[in-house]
């Protein structure tokens, strides 16, 4: 919540048969823009790249930003 300026966070984890879902979001400011990524982000999606995981960043159902990750067992 840092960066965001949210004081609301949610975090799921599923299960879609060999596939597992990790996606954290929040009500902060959003509007994430992956183009202008900082470290941070640029290294969830490396680490997530090296598992051979997919790495997305978007809009939270909160109204902040969301990162979610998905890994095809």
């Amino acid at each position: 919540m840092r960066h965001s300026g949210g004081d609301v966070i949610r975090i799921s984890l599923t299960r879609d048969g060999a596939a597992i879902s990790l996606a954290v979001g929040d009500n902060g400011r959003g509007g994430i823009d992956p183009a202008a990524a900082g470290y941070g982000l640029k290294t969830m999606a490396d680490r997530a790249r090296r598992i051979g995981a997919a790495f997305e960043v978007g809009d939270s159902a909160l109204g902040g930003g969301e990162v979610r990750l998905r890994f095809e067992g």
